[in-house]
Parts: C-alpha cells; structure tokens; sequence
C-alpha cells in the first residue's frame, strides 16, 4: 500500500513536468505569427477544441496549481500512513518498552534476584558473608528463596547508569557485590563475592535489558569483555560448585535476570 502512494505521487509530478514542458512550447507560439504557428510547430495536444491562448487561461493555470499540490499531498501521505504490518510492529515495539520501564527495577528499595534457568525452582541470588565457616566460602549463589536479609538486594545509584548492589544483610557493614574475573589466582577462584564497597570498577553494575522483563549484569571492569553475571545451579558437579560468576555474556537462561520487588510491611 505504501509503495503504492509513492509510485501515484511520481506519476502526478511526471504529468506536472510533462505539462509545464508543453506550456512553455504554447506559450512561445502564441507570441508568434497565428498563421506561421498552425504552418510549422504544432504540439500534439492542439487538436484538442477549446484551447485557444493557454498562457491566459486561468483554468489552466489552477489546474497545474492542482497537479501539484495533489502530487505533493500524495507522496506526503505515502510517508504517513502506516500498513497494518507496520502498525502492528510499532505496537509490539511500545508494549516492549513498557514491559522493560515497569520491570526495571527501582533505586534503594528491595528486590528478590531470580534467573529464567533456576526461576521454576524458586532459587534466588543470595550474597553471602566472606569467611570460612561460609557456604562456598562467601561466594555469592543461587539458593532457595525464602524471607532472609541476604536475598534482599538493594540497587544503590553511582551515576552514569551504574548501580552498587547491596544487600539487607550486609548494608550496615558497607558491603557491596563485586564481579570478579573467573581465574584461578582472583579472590574465590572469581566467584562474585560481597566485598567493603569501594571506589571499583568491579563493583558497578549496568543492567542490560534483555527480553520479557528480563535483564543482563555486567560491571565497568568486565563490559569491554562482554562479561556477564551468571546464576548457577549450586551443586558439586556445576562450575565454581555453583558460586554466581562473570562468563561471557550469552543467550543462556542463567544470564538473565528478574527483579521481583520485596513488599515491606506497613
């Protein structure tokens, strides 16, 4: 339908041209000799009846007038109107970016982490206390979800579009998440662990929206190397034995995360 609008509006300018060309051949005849205009030069369109002295008609005139504002509008209008595929894409379009605004999640207040890959399971990030005695010596993981301060994460604003991540558990100790480089020499193998929050690029946080009110984690430190932050499933058999870590971002479920808002008591 669209091409259709063009292809109208390039026909009407072509008939504008073709007209105005013939004009200027009446015009100059007409300042000729009468007698010598009908001997040598005679336009094809003379032998229509009722055109004696085109260059004063004013019919004429308003028509051409008409010619062009008609193409004009058309291939306006070729530009405007939308198909309904067209239509139908803007729409899925805006339904996208209001899913991703409502499910972005807000600053300083709490949220529930969850993975697409461990969602159906009720897992949810958990930050953990760095110490021996640890699960997983402090690494951050994936554990079920239930009602406990470290599950409860707090995006704290750090400007430029970064995030400290904090939890309820460990906000008071002035603890934040930090991505560490997966490397057998980084801190817990490069697990991502709760560390004295601090002026690091490994502690700054971009979230990446991903699909259906999902997001991608990456950190400043990381985000040149497509790093991003993974949810595993916590057993002896999974990498780190389950520890969450930075892997090169990837279309895995792991990788994509919810923010499910904590509702506080009144």
């Amino acid at each position: 339908m669209l091409l259709i609008f063009y292809v109208v509006g390039a026909l009407l300018l072509f008939t504008c041209t073709f007209f105005e060309k013939n004009l200027e051949i009446l015009h100059k005849l007409t300042e000729a000799d009468p007698i010598k205009r009908c001997e040598t030069q005679k336009p094809h369109f003379l032998e229509f009846k009722g055109i004696i002295d085109m260059k004063n008609d004013k019919l004429t005139i308003n028509l051409r007038r008409a010619l062009f504002s008609s193409a004009a509008l058309v291939s306006m209008l070729g530009g405007m109107i939308l198909t309904p595929s067209s239509a139908e894409a803007i729409k899925v379009n805006v339904a996208s970016a209001k899913k991703v605004i409502a499910s972005k999640p807000k600053p300083n207040r709490f949220y529930k982490l969850t993975t697409m890959f461990l969602e159906k399971e009720n897992k949810c990030l958990e930050g953990n206390k760095v110490a021996r005695g640890s699960t997983l010596g402090g690494a951050a993981f994936m554990d079920n979800c239930q009602n406990v301060s470290g599950q409860s994460w707090k995006l704290v604003p750090a400007g430029n579009g970064y995030f400290r991540m904090k939890t309820q558990f460990l906000e008071k100790e002035n603890k934040c998440l930090e991505g560490n480089r997966f490397a057998p020499n980084s801190t817990l193998k490069g697990a991502a662990f709760m560390d004295n929050c601090q002026n690091v690029t490994g502690q700054l946080w971009k979230l990446i929206p991903a699909r259906n009110g999902y997001f991608r984690l990456t950190t400043m430190f990381l985000e040149k190397e497509n790093k991003c932050l993974e949810g595993n499933k916590f057993a002896p058999s999974s990498t780190l034995k389950g520890a969450a870590f930075m892997d090169n971002c990837q279309n895995v479920s792991g990788q994509l995360w919810k923010f499910k808002p904590i509702q506080t008591r009144r």
